[in-house]
């Protein structure tokens, strides 16, 4: 049902009255004829069920209601002595009488004005500052990886044919290896040293070095 049928009498006949044709419910003597009657039915008909003369009338009205509002608010801005331009503030009324920004800012009460500065604040605050969306670097701690590696020396026996995945280069005798202990990767020490200061998975396999898992220990033969 329509959102603007009044419920008055709770009776269907006289709320249809009530909504539609008033005039017989409360103006019986107007109608002399049943001609009168029959048309003055037909009129209410036509404008409340004609959804585009409705819509016609109503838009009509507004531009009547709204005109000489127009009128006076485009004087009293012309007449500020410093007027606001539509860049900093203002509301447009979105019809086709209007044509520019219209600060109607000084006919707004001071707790309206007050509570529309706090409303442009809290939306300032709401936007995201420069940077928060960056993805957030995370180390793993000294001790963590103390103990998910071991350092080692190179050798030429074990490490000859090996290359350091970080710097595509091979590894020298003499220099230092640092060994993923959960994977067995190995890296250069000076390569995978600062790789750890703002990651915690080998670049190999992405195991996270801070998931340890304890190896059974095995006894020499």
């Amino acid at each position: 049902m329509n959102s603007d049928y009044e419920e008055l009498y709770r009776v269907r006949l006289l709320d249809d009255l009530h909504n539609f044709f008033p005039a017989i419910l409360y103006e019986p003597t107007r109608f002399q004829t049943v001609p009168q009657l029959l048309q003055y039915i037909s009129t209410r008909t036509r404008d409340h069920f004609n959804l585009f003369n409705r819509g016609q009338s109503q838009y009509r009205a507004a531009r009547n209601v709204l005109s000489p509002l127009v009128s006076e608010f485009r004087a009293t801005a012309a007449a500020a002595p410093t007027p606001r331009t539509p860049a900093n503030t203002g509301i447009n009324l979105g019809i086709d009488l209007v044509t520019e920004t219209i600060d109607l800012t000084p006919y707004l009460s001071s707790s309206f004005a007050d509570t529309a500065s706090a409303i442009r604040s809290l939306l300032g605050l709401a936007r995201a500052p420069a940077g928060a969306m960056d993805p957030v670097s995370v180390a793993p701690t000294e001790q963590q990886i103390a103990a998910a590696t071991t350092i080692q020396d190179v050798d030429e026996e074990a490490h000859n044919d090996l290359i350091c995945s970080v710097c595509q280069e091979g590894y020298t005798t003499g220099q230092l290896i640092r060994k993923l202990n959960h994977c067995n990767h190995r890296f250069h020490k000076s390569c995978i040293d600062p790789w750890f200061r703002s990651h915690v998975h080998c670049p190999v396999c992405r195991h996270d070095i801070r998931e340890t898992v304890t190896q059974p220990s095995t006894s020499s033969q």
